[in-house]
């Protein structure tokens, strides 16, 4: 019974639950219905992106994201760049949800995410917004393609220096898949648990003494 009792106490704080956050983003500004727009930000610490989600600001349409690994800064448009990994795309999806997804983000990854409603209905807000990101300043710089997210895949990708970002709000959890930061009330559960254990084992050993 004793190792059975600590079993099922092991099972109950070995895995806490992680702490999931969502960026803020900044205020919408106007609605542009035209190509597809977002941002890209260097990673400063490791992360899993929890979902996405293209508010209805704008628009109640389906919403459309595609989430992208850059190998290097997009470039200043009219040059575009190829050079990079779709990780996640959703075209289309029904509902004002957020998209769930477990995708992984390591200190120093190139992030861009492309987002829109409907006919390409982007969510403006203030270009070069600093965001924060676990207690990290990060900054959302514009990003674009010159096509339609909701039919075509990512492409020809480009920057510029100023100019309004598209608003994708997207959560996430510090840390990797395999070690995510847990949430304090499961620190403090585990902490109980280790207690718990302690005084079993000390109730065991006095009642064999």
């Amino acid at each position: 019974m004793f190792r059975l009792m600590l079993t099922g106490l092991a099972l109950a704080v070995a895995v806490p639950a992680a702490a999931v956050s969502t960026i803020d983003m900044p205020g919408q500004t106007t609605a542009f219905n035209g190509s597809t727009r977002g941002y890209w930000f260097t990673a400063p610490v490791d992360f899993v992106m929890r979902g996405v989600l293209v508010p209805d600001t704008a628009s109640t349409d389906p919403q459309s994201v595609a989430i992208l690994r850059l190998s290097s800064p997009p470039p200043i448009f009219s040059a575009v760049t190829n050079d990079f990994t779709v990780v996640h795309l959703s075209q289309n999806v029904a509902g004002t949800a957020e998209i769930p997804m477990a995708v992984q983000f390591l200190a120093g990854d190139i992030v861009g995410l492309l987002g829109v409603r409907g006919a390409n209905v982007n969510s403006y807000g203030t270009g070069g917004y600093v965001a924060d990101l676990g207690g990290n300043a990060i900054t959302l710089q514009r990003l674009g393609m010159q096509f339609n997210l909701p039919t075509t895949a990512p492409q020809d990708i480009w920057t510029e220096s100023g100019g309004p970002i598209s608003r994708v709000f997207f959560s996430y959890e510090l840390g990797t898949l395999a070690n995510a930061v847990p949430e304090p009330a499961s620190w403090a559960m585990l902490i109980a648990g280790f207690g718990l254990t302690g005084a079993a084992l000390r109730r065991r050993r006095a009642a064999i003494a």
